[in-house]
């Protein structure tokens, strides 16, 4: 993954950010695949029958879900915040995130 950032990263910085980013998404792919709650919150999203604010306690709940574990995991506290929020408005949106790296 490369980030285009003001100012500029150096190459450490941007592969320490990076090493984290992953490791959120590792640790949130594997929650959604064997976390019960989380997958009965997904399941809930695919009703014909969810209105609005339900999708929006759903989404705070799978950021809670998601904000936990990557705590339990030692993610810091400021990116398991935004990144447990992130996550759970792409879920509840339908929106996957794919991380590359140029050239590979």
């Amino acid at each position: 993954m490369h980030m285009v950032t003001r100012p500029p990263l150096d190459q450490a910085a941007e592969e320490e950010i990076t090493a984290v980013i992953t490791r959120a998404d590792d640790l949130i792919k594997e929650h959604k695949e064997n976390s019960d709650v989380v997958i009965d919150l997904m399941h809930r999203l695919k009703d014909v029958d969810v209105d609005e604010y339900e999708r929006e306690t759903i989404e705070s709940r799978l950021s809670n879900e998601f904000q936990t574990v990557l705590l339990q995991h030692g993610v810091p506290v400021g990116v398991a915040t935004r990144a447990a929020e992130m996550w759970a408005r792409n879920t509840v949106s339908g929106i996957h995130l794919v991380l590359t790296r140029p050239g590979v």
